[in-house]
């Protein structure tokens, strides 16, 4: 399930969404932080702007205390 907090008008994120082909993977878009395993942002996970190598960073994240 995937789901994207932003702070931006939800109907040009929506806009964005479609536009990339993206409408079939993404569940909602939210501006409501919900619990989660990780956060693809600028603190979590961090998204570089490319796609390359995401679903590794993923598969592979570990807490910091582990």
């Amino acid at each position: 399930m995937i789901k994207i907090f932003s702070t931006r008008n939800r109907l040009l994120v929506s806009k964005w969404v479609i536009d990339n082909g993206l409408e079939n993977f993404i569940e909602d878009i939210t501006n409501v932080k919900e619990p989660c395993w990780v956060y693809i942002d600028d603190r979590c996970i961090n998204f570089n702007g490319k796609f390359d190598g995401l679903i590794e960073k993923i598969e592979n994240f570990k807490p910091y205390y582990k």
